[in-house]
């Protein structure tokens, strides 16, 4: 029988196709499937009824679907997206609401009774056109004012932006670009490099370097939210650069020299001094600097170094030494706020060298070359550092001159005899380079050479 009734209803759904006479009960409109309802709805153009996202439908009054007043009207079908109310009667009429932010086409299946019984379909295409919601984000909680450090440097914020939108899910799953614009920056030209924002998903990340030695507060940078449509949004911010103690600075001469027994006074020792902040015009002007020396070899003095922190000059007198005597000292300059830098030089206390009493030397000629005994130079040498030993001079070129350090070797050639003399030069090291010299005769006597 269940085949008979299956046959029979493939026969009047047939019949349906060529005819507009056929109307069925509503208990066989409640039996058919969705794609069957619409098979049999009233032919010709399907009504359609269309508005934007986000705005409702006109409601749509079922009697203008046909069959007058005497049609009773419900819902058979609300669609797939779509949620449909049919007023009472005696003026049907329908309501439909959309979900937001959805777009797209659905169809609804309402059924007519009239009368005497009767039942039909109407099927009509409720149409949602697609607009550009306007993108969106929001800044985090915990960055709405956000606190760094002078000097800090490069800094980045993970999640400072969290759910970021291209405008509704529909738009964020199709995969629309935003991007993202800072602007109103109160001082730009105080930054290495401006705030940026790099997305990563619904979040976003928050970078910026501003220069060394510059700290400000400004209250409201505006971050822009832009999508492909045009549409933006915008949201402010507060970023506060806190301002920090910078260390002081002064450059110094690196190593002194100082006579025994001599009072010294260097006015150039210690020069551009500076509080901190170069980069904003001294804002520490305010602070007091103070000097002190650290390491210092009190036995080396009768007046112990200083360095006026006004003028930068360094005074000492070392004692009466008679050898070389090398003093590291650490100058440190502190300023009023506990900043401070420290700095390492070095006094030397030497005798200004004296080269003297270098003696004369003398050979007989022979028919080979004549090597006169080494002069150590360093043994007729008082005073002076770090000692570099030239010869400066000769008389004449028949001497060769062999510098080994302090070790001087000369030699004259076979069958010359005469008088030559060479001067020796001793240069101390810096900073100085003060010299001293002295002179040597070298003679070679002739003899008689066998006929």
């Amino acid at each position: 029988m269940f085949k008979k009734f299956n046959s029979l209803f493939c026969l009047v759904m047939i019949l349906l196709l060529f005819s507009n006479l056929y109307s069925f009960s509503k208990e066989d409109y409640m039996r058919m499937s969705r794609s069957e309802l619409l098979k049999v709805s009233k032919r010709g153009i399907i009504p359609k009824q269309v508005t934007d996202e986000d705005v409702s439908f006109t409601p749509l009054d079922l009697d203008s679907l046909g069959g007058g007043n005497s049609f009773a009207w419900q819902v058979l079908s609300n669609g797939e997206n779509l949620t449909v109310n049919v007023g009472p009667a005696p003026s049907y009429t329908a309501t439909v609401a959309v979900p937001d932010n959805w777009y797209g086409e659905d169809v609804v299946i309402f059924l007519s009774t009239d009368s005497l019984n009767q039942s039909a379909t109407h099927a009509v295409i409720y149409k949602v056109n697609p607009v550009n919601d306007q993108p969106s984000f929001d800044i985090n909680s915990s960055y709405l004012e956000v606190e760094v450090n002078e000097d800090e440097g490069f800094v980045e914020i993970p999640n400072f932006l969290e759910n970021i939108s291209a405008g509704d899910s529909f738009e964020d799953t199709l995969g629309e670009s935003v991007s993202f614009v800072i602007n109103d920056i109160e001082e730009p030209t105080y930054f290495d490099q401006l705030p940026t924002i790099t997305r990563s998903g619904t979040s976003g990340t928050l970078s910026f370097k501003v220069k060394d030695d510059f700290f400000f507060t400004d209250d409201s940078i505006f971050v822009k939210i832009v999508d492909e449509g045009g549409l933006d949004s915008t949201k402010a911010f507060k970023l506060v650069v806190n301002p920090v103690n910078d260390a002081p600075d002064v450059t110094i001469i690196p190593v002194v020299v100082g006579e025994p027994d001599t009072q010294k006074n260097i006015s150039d020792f210690a020069i551009d001094f500076d509080k901190g902040d170069k980069n904003t015009a001294n804002l520490e002007s305010g602070q007091t600097l103070n000097i002190t020396l650290e390491g210092i070899d009190n036995s080396l003095y009768t007046t112990i170094p200083t360095v006026d922190v006004s003028s930068g000059e360094l005074q000492f007198k070392a004692k009466d030494l008679t050898d070389l005597a090398t003093d590291d000292i650490t100058l440190k300059l502190e300023d009023s706020e506990g900043g401070f830098v420290e700095k390492n030089f070095k006094i030397i206390i030497a005798a200004n060298p004296v080269l003297s009493n270098l003696p004369d030397r003398t050979e007989n000629e022979t028919d080979s070359e004549i090597t006169f005994e080494n002069t150590n130079l360093s043994n007729y040498l008082t005073g002076g550092h770090d000692n570099t030993f030239t010869y400066y001079q000769k008389s004449g070129s028949s001497l060769s001159v062999t510098l080994n350090g302090s070790i001087a070797t000369v030699v004259a050639p076979a069958n010359w005899s005469g008088v030559e003399y060479v001067k020796f030069e001793v240069t101390t090291g810096a900073p100085d380079f003060k010299k001293s010299s002295d002179v040597v005769l070298y003679t070679v006597l002739p003899t008689n050479d066998a006929p």
